[in-house]
């Protein structure tokens, strides 16, 4: 068991304190809301355009509104995801879950939490000109930055929380952590120590996306529409229930590390003796 790290009591401590999976449950209505209020006139002009029988033109107006969308979109994720990281740090440090605290915490760091949405919110738009203009070589570097800027932003949520700093800061403050967390060579595979959650990290995601995709193909197949329908519901369900539970996962062990690399404290439910013996800190 030595150098790796189990964070299967990450799901007990998440069962425990459900309400951490009502955050991305608003977090989603809210941007569909949202989405809707301001794409509403590009829609209007689609249907419009599509009873006329007439091609829909992309000007520059309507491209502004689409970023102005995406923006709007990645701060309101950014705002639910700092409620739902106040709570989980909360639940670390021996409190319970609340909604309404967690977003009364996130709303006292809407300054910080507002830059920080930008930054994921730019950093969004370059990866996916990369992905849609670049071809095979941009493709390929989409992927590897998108990997190198998740793994470099891992803690900026807790430290936007907490510290109350800001995007360049906080990016920094992160690495600093994964750094004294993991040693050195984090950036090489050092993140590979945390096996126990990666594999039930792993096995949530692609077993509800193989889930998801048979009761798609099992709807198809049929040809029936009384089984069609709802396996096609249920599909999408799955696929929102898994990101919902591995989300708020996510923010759980985020908020673990952190407070340990920075109190050198554990929750009750951790084995702190295990939790140390797979990082480079003691």
């Amino acid at each position: 068991m030595r150098n790796r790290v189990d964070f299967s009591f990450a799901i007990g401590m998440l069962r425990r304190n459900a309400a951490l999976m009502l955050f991305p449950i608003i977090s989603g209505v809210v941007v569909i809301l949202v989405s809707l209020a301001l794409l509403a006139p590009f829609g209007l002009q689609l249907i419009n355009d599509a009873a006329a029988g007439t091609e829909t033109k992309t000007g520059p107006l309507t491209i502004a509104i689409l970023v102005i969308c995406l923006i709007v979109d990645a701060i309101v994720v950014t705002f639910f995801n700092g409620a739902l990281m106040a709570e989980a740090l909360v639940v670390v440090q021996g409190g319970h879950a609340s909604v309404g605290h967690g977003v009364a915490t996130a709303g006292r760091r809407l300054p910080q939490i507002l830059a920080w949405g930008l930054v994921t919110a730019t950093v969004g738009l370059i990866l996916s000109a990369l992905r849609e203009k670049g071809g095979i070589g941009g493709a390929l570097l989409s992927i590897l930055g998108g990997a190198a800027w998740g793994v470099a932003t891992l803690f900026v949520l807790p430290v936007v929380i907490v510290e109350g700093s800001y995007p360049v800061a906080a990016i920094k403050r992160s690495i600093a952590i994964l750094r004294s967390l993991f040693g050195p060579g984090v950036a090489l595979g050092g993140l590979r120590k945390a096996w126990g959650f990666g594999i039930a990290y792993l096995v949530l995601t692609l077993g509800g996306i193989f889930l998801a995709i048979a009761l798609i193909i099992v709807g198809v197949a049929t040809q029936n529409v009384a089984v069609g329908v709802p396996a096609i519901i249920g599909a999408v369900l799955i696929i929102g229930l898994v990101v919902i539970v591995a989300s708020a996962l996510g923010a759980m062990v985020s908020a673990i590390l952190y407070v340990y690399a920075v109190d050198r404290t554990t929750p009750p439910q951790v084995d702190a003796a295990l939790l140390q013996s797979g990082l480079a800190v003691r």
